[in-house]
């Protein structure tokens, strides 16, 4: 090239000066020599080699080859040397003082106008530190690569073309692909599927936000649950994740196991609480303008388990609960909240259709089932509450559903009661009466009446019944009805057990001296005194205390009592017999009569329930039912006695029947402990 206006010495002096400038070293070799000699460096290519121009000049640049004479460069560079081609290599040299350097080289051949070759011009720069950085990127590179290939998680990278850029071995096998499958492809071209899944979006976002993030979802196409953990690069995305399926697995059966009852497979209480929380929460959902609970109880359950087992017991919950998913199916929500008690949630229209699913539903209960070889015919009792009208809350919704559910029961079992303002009330009413009955011992509120028990045919006075009275300071005398059965319901019951126990040993003590050596009283004992393993201590202290023998008192159990755990049962009796008390049967025909537990049991005598006596001598079946009980008893060695005898005629008949004893109108009401003792004299 030349330059316009410039003199050709001008123009060499301007090449010379920028060849001397340059921070490139140059040098010039002879290609018409032998050995392609050095005729000219500059001053940069003494700085880098540490070798003086007077130095190199005349010699082969072959005095600068370090690391051997196989180096990849040295060897493309003698080929372009022998064809007078240019090129650029890098090249391991060495200093004059034996340091080695890294050497880039542009070499570049001149040629005359004849386009013979005459010289070549070369270029060097010293390039060692980029080449130590780069060496040093290599082995970070590298073991990053070992580190990433090491580690129990699976990794990719992907660019900002979301192509592959690496993928470690753990990747391959959890994907099921090869590195080579993968590295330079698309991840939505190899997965089609991650496009619209929770994965895919979550790479979405992590790329536009710039910010991390952790997602773990189910990948149908592989049947396996990952977790991924994304992070978002300069240039694309890395990806941790690992195969969490046998995690998911026990998690889901965690949760499953904490929401469901292990005996039936059902949602339990605390699932139905919230899925029902779910239906009629605002905040939750769009709210239902109606819905329902249905709370279900077996009733005589107990009874199946004291008499067939816990086992057969279970075999009932299981056979009922299937019988209520057949029935419910998946419009409605069904659990078994505890015991044997059941809840559903009708999904319905209104209160009518509510009821009639409700009453449909016991029917489908009480449909007979076998158990242990055994049919059984199980009824049940449900009440009813419907939203938003008997609660806006979950719990409320509950709470009146057993409110009304205890209604069915005392109205009779086998049926159903839907909640309303009047079943409010009686429950307010209970709650009320069970809070006065904590204070009416403390207060001395209840008090005690005697009914004289007669010896047929002599007409003897040979003992009597205490009952117990409240007289309520508000409300006036409050018959036993009215409160034992809610005493019983909770744990008063036991509480005043013990009083009317202390009571009447008292009044014995106090009746001693006129006693006549046969004479017993009776008194009324619950199911919960039954099971008390220190009841027989308690009445041998309270018998001590008032200076009564134990053949002066008599206790008054259900049929229902024992019913119970027979072998508690029987080692209770057991005890209270020793002890000189006797035990009689009360009610005896109305509960699950069983001689062989009247068999096991220290019994001496059956009362006849008083709803067989009522209608004698005109019922022919009462009858027939009458003298049944005594000659059952006859046949066991025990005494009858009839109760609720009020008329001559009825009495009559059951002497006539050949009962030993009765009790009842016809002689005397239940009387105080003054006029009593006129039967005593």
């Amino acid at each position: 090239m030349q330059l316009p206006d410039v003199s050709a010495a001008q123009q060499l002096a301007l090449l010379d000066r920028f060849v001397e400038d340059n921070v490139r070293g140059v040098v010039v070799t002879d290609a018409r020599r032998i050995d392609n000699p050095v005729v000219f460096v500059n001053r940069a290519f003494e700085v880098i080699t540490g070798y003086t121009s007077a130095e190199v000049v005349g010699r082969n640049c072959r005095f600068l080859q370090s690391g051997g004479s196989d180096q990849p460069g040295l060897l493309s560079l003698r080929a372009a040397l022998a064809a007078g081609t240019g090129i650029k290599v890098l090249l391991l040299n060495c200093r004059k003082d034996g340091a080695p350097f890294f050497n880039e080289l542009s070499l570049t051949p001149i040629r005359d106008e004849s386009g013979i070759l005459t010289h070549f011009l070369g270029s060097i720069e010293d390039v060692s530190a980029r080449e130590a950085v780069k060496k040093a990127l290599e082995v970070e590179h590298s073991r990053t690569r070992a580190l990433v290939e090491s580690i129990s998680d699976a990794f990719f990278s992907l660019d900002a073309h979301w192509r592959f850029t690496f993928v470690n071995g753990q990747a391959e096998r959890l994907l099921g692909r090869q590195r080579e499958q993968l590295q330079g492809f698309s991840v939505w071209d190899s997965f089609p599927e991650l496009s619209d899944s929770g994965f895919g979006r979550s790479y979405r976002q992590a790329v536009a936000s710039g910010s991390q993030g952790v997602h773990t979802e189910y990948y149908a196409p592989l049947d396996k649950w990952f977790e991924a953990r994304i992070y978002p690069t300069d240039n694309g995305l890395t990806v941790l994740f690992q195969d969490v399926t046998e995690r998911q697995t026990r998690e889901s059966r965690r949760r499953y196991e904490a929401e469901h009852d292990r005996l039936t497979g059902l949602p339990n209480r605390a699932a139905f609480l919230t899925k029902v929380a779910q239906v009629i929460t605002p905040a939750v959902g769009n709210r239902c303008a109606f819905c329902a609970i249905a709370f279900f109880d077996l009733d005589e359950f107990k009874e199946v388990n004291d008499m067939l087992g816990h086992g057969a017991g279970n075999d009932v919950l299981q056979n009922v609960a299937r019988r209520l998913q057949a029935f419910c199916g998946s419009e409605h929500l069904l659990a078994h909240m505890n015991g044997d008690e059941f809840a559903v949630l009708w999904r319905c229209a209104d209160v009518r259709k509510a009821c009639a699913l409700t009453e449909d539903l016991l029917a489908c209960i009480a449909q007979p089932m076998r158990v242990s070889d055994t049919d059984l015919s199980l009824g049940a009792s449900a009440g009813v509450a419907c939203y938003p009208d008997a609660g806006a809350s979950v719990e409320d919704l509950l709470r009146h559903a057993e409110t009304a559910m205890y209604e069915a029961k005392a109205a009779g079992k086998f049926t159903f009661r839907a909640y309303h303002g009047d079943i409010a009330a009686r429950a307010v009413h209970k709650l009320t009466l069970l809070r006065e009955l904590s204070t009416a011992l403390e207060h001395g509120e209840f008090f005690l009446v005697f009914q004289p028990q007669v010896s047929l045919p002599d007409r003897r006075i040979v003992g009597g019944e205490a009952l117990i009275r409240w007289m309520h300071p508000a409300r006036g005398l409050i018959m036993p009805c009215a409160f034992i059965p809610i005493a019983e319901e909770f744990s008063h019951i036991l509480r005043i057990g013990e009083w009317v126990v202390d009571a009447a040993c008292r009044q014995l003590g106090l009746w001693l001296p006129r006693l006549s050596p046969d004479f017993r009283l009776a008194v009324n004992i619950s199911a919960r005194h039954v099971m008390d393993p220190s009841l027989a201590a308690f009445i041998q202290r309270c018998l001590e205390h008032y200076g009564v023998p134990g053949r002066h008192l008599e206790l008054e159990l259900t049929e229902a009592s024992l019913a119970a755990d027979v072998v508690s049962v029987a080692r209770s009796l057991e005890a209270v017999r020793d002890i000189g008390v006797s035990i009689s049967v009360d009610d005896f025909g109305t509960g699950y009569s069983n001689l062989r537990y009247l068999h096991q049991f220290p019994i001496s005598t059956l009362k006849v329930d008083r709803s067989f006596i009522e209608d004698l001598p005109a019922n022919v079946a009462s009858a027939k039912m009458v003298n049944a009980i005594i000659g059952i008893a006859r046949s066991l060695g025990l005494k009858t006695l009839a109760e609720g005898v009020e008329t001559s005629e009825q009495l009559a008949c059951v002497e006539s029947l050949g009962c030993d004893l009765y009790q009842g109108y016809v002689l005397s009401r239940p009387v105080s402990a003054a006029d009593f003792e006129v039967f005593l004299d």
